[in-house]
């Protein structure tokens, strides 16, 4: 990279050039996603930006630390007039996306899946006693995913639905999936 500045102030004419570290430009095709839900009222209601809280969750994973979660995206279904919840926010089930069906993003096969975590109560910071140690300090990464299914997309490349309704998961690790 080589960038090139020019003052446009009076009598300063000068120019600069930074030069940067060489960045190799892949040109192969990019990985094409789907949908990961059907219908419509999806919002991305915490996408993956720099000021996004998954930006900064560090998982320690295999020894090492991770952002596991940096292009993570929360979605979440809202009605016509604009809300996510009816009647009791504290009532999983009165959520709109609560019970949708989740898709393949890929043709993939299932890499990982947990389905037998606890719900927590919705709306609250009340989360399952097992899974935290203290104040939004996750004990693990399962414990953060919830009830998750992991696809293996290919060359490295993989997709991860986690915070899963518990027993809704109708696949199993190796299973193909389109």
């Amino acid at each position: 990279h080589r960038l090139f500045f020019k003052s446009h102030s009076a009598g300063n004419s000068q120019e600069v050039v930074v030069e940067g570290a060489r960045v190799t430009v892949h040109r192969k095709a990019p990985l094409v996603l789907s949908p990961p839900l059907r219908g419509e009222g999806w919002v991305a209601a915490e996408g993956p930006s720099n000021d996004n809280h998954h930006r900064r969750n560090i998982f320690v994973i295999a020894g090492k630390s991770r952002i596991a979660a940096r292009f993570a995206i929360d979605w979440t279904r809202i009605n016509a007039d604009g809300r996510f919840v009816h009647g009791d926010g504290a009532n999983n089930a009165n959520w709109y996306p609560y019970g949708a069906e989740v898709l393949a993003v890929a043709n993939a096969v299932v890499a990982d899946m947990k389905d037998n975590m606890p719900e927590n109560e919705a709306g609250t910071n009340k989360w399952n006693a097992s899974l935290t140690l203290g104040t939004n300090k996750w004990a693990s990464l399962e414990a953060a995913a919830g009830n998750f299914v992991i696809l293996d997309l290919g060359k490295s490349n993989f997709a991860v639905y986690a915070h899963l309704q518990p027993k809704s998961i109708r696949v199993r690790v190796g299973q193909k999936v389109r």
